[in-house]
């Protein structure tokens, strides 16, 4: 007789859970480890003790390593470079003239071994770890950005801030063969035709202008006066002699159909990090130009530091995301959407700068 076999006499597995509950993963939790206690009083969560001086009950002193290599180990010093400009690495060697691996190299390791031993963790954290690291990008992510303005606009009942398109052009500022190019050069530099004799016709930052579309003249205008025809509106944008060799300041100008992108409170908060962490990093610099009697625009040299500070390292105005600012911004495409917008995650600005 055939043996038959009906589904109902399947055992039944109990459904996966999708509860995940949220705890303290030891990286190395394929070796047994007990629950972490957070308030253990030499393995929990604190403030470090410091090193600034010896305290009673804690350890100071060194931990010595000897190490052992089985496969090839490369630890390079700085290169010797040929006539031909080949360069070849040596191998780092302390004063004894043996291979000399930095401590540095086996910190990390000692530290990962420390915390799966004693299911710890030896980094500290505060609220200064919420704002976001620095991070350089690659000179050629500048030409994903487009030129703005930060305008104050009324929506509803209240003004939000928007970024408004512009199209950035070349604005001949400086001469080459001058030693002052912190003011530019009557020989050289692009000036307005519409001020009296005696006027000061040097474009200043932020000032309105209007530019003649067939001969590129350039004119005075009050931001809320309208342009003549055959004219357009644009924005100067004077970032100081910052570069060497540097000869064009920038004309943002209005375009016909601008795109418009609402500043999120995500996005006021990176402009905030942002200029805050360039301003932090050079305020040493900054003191020291003061002292020596000389300003955070001046041009002191074509050497790197002796060319003069951009504008949103050393004016305060640039911290604030406000009416009038021009900088650059990255537009990426929302997700569902073939509108782009300025999104939170990915808001880049660039050569920040303010009008006074």
């Amino acid at each position: 007789m055939a043996n038959h076999r009906h589904d109902d006499a399947k055992p039944k597995l109990p459904a996966p859970s999708l509860h995940f509950e949220q705890q303290f993963e030891n990286p190395y939790n394929f070796v047994p480890a007990p629950p972490r206690l957070i308030e253990h009083p030499t393995l929990g969560d604190a403030l470090p003790a410091g090193h600034h001086r010896y305290l009673p009950g804690l350890w100071s002193g060194r931990i010595s390593v000897e190490l052992t290599t089985v496969t090839p180990l490369l630890i390079p010093d700085q290169p010797s470079v040929a006539t031909n400009g080949h360069k070849t690495f040596g191998v780092r060697t302390d004063e004894n003239g043996a291979p000399y691996l930095p401590p540095t190299s086996i910190k990390g390791a000692l530290r990962a071994a420390y915390e799966a031993v004693t299911n710890s963790r030896m980094g500290v954290w505060s609220k200064a770890h919420d704002s976001r690291l620095a991070l350089r990008q690659p000179a050629k992510s500048a030409l994903d950005l487009i030129p703005v303005r930060i305008v104050l606009k009324p929506a509803g009942e209240r003004a939000l801030l928007f970024a408004i398109e512009h199209e950035s052009h070349p604005l001949r500022f400086y001469s080459i063969a001058e030693g002052d190019k912190r003011r530019g050069s009557d020989a050289c530099a692009e000036r307005y035709a519409n001020i009296e004799e005696g006027g000061d016709t040097l474009l200043q930052h932020g000032d309105c202008v209007q530019r003649n579309s067939h001969s590129g003249e350039l004119a005075w205008v009050e931001e809320d006066e309208a342009v003549s025809a055959g004219w357009r509106r644009g924005y100067a944008v004077i970032n100081g002699p910052n570069i060497k060799n540097k000869i064009n300041e920038r004309l943002f100008l209005e375009t016909n159909r601008p795109r418009e992108f609402e500043i999120t409170p995500a996005i006021t908060k990176q402009w905030d990090e942002l200029i805050s962490n360039y301003q932090k990093l050079h305020v040493l610099e900054i003191e020291k130009r003061r002292r020596e009697g000389h300003e955070p625009a001046d041009f002191l040299g074509e050497k790197p530091g002796q060319t003069a500070w951009s504008r949103h390292i050393h004016d305060v105005e640039s911290s604030q995301l406000k009416h009038g600012l021009l900088c650059y911004a990255q537009v990426r495409a929302a997700f569902g959407s073939t509108l782009p917008r300025v999104d939170s995650a990915s808001v880049v600005f660039h050569r920040a700068v303010c009008t006074a």
